[in-house]
């Protein structure tokens, strides 16, 4: 069985809170895959004998970087 390198992703997520005169106001700034890897997380594991061979092709790879910003209200 042929094992792919490991793939690591860094996910960072920052949090404030504000007092208001009425609840508690929380904004959140998010950022998945901040490092932008691409690595590659699927292949093709059949072998063929035809010229299109596809063997150990990608399939899959790491989702790109991605931002979020939420805010949530309690009171």
């Amino acid at each position: 069985v042929y094992f792919g390198p490991r793939f690591n992703q860094l996910d960072v997520a920052v949090n404030k809170y504000f007092d208001t005169g009425i609840g508690r106001l929380r904004l959140a700034f998010d950022v998945y895959n901040a490092l932008n890897s691409n690595s590659i997380q699927g292949v093709t594991t059949t072998y063929t004998n035809s010229a299109l061979n596809r063997w150990l092709r990608p399939t899959l790879f790491m989702d790109a970087r991605l931002a979020r910003v939420t805010a949530s209200f309690a009171f």
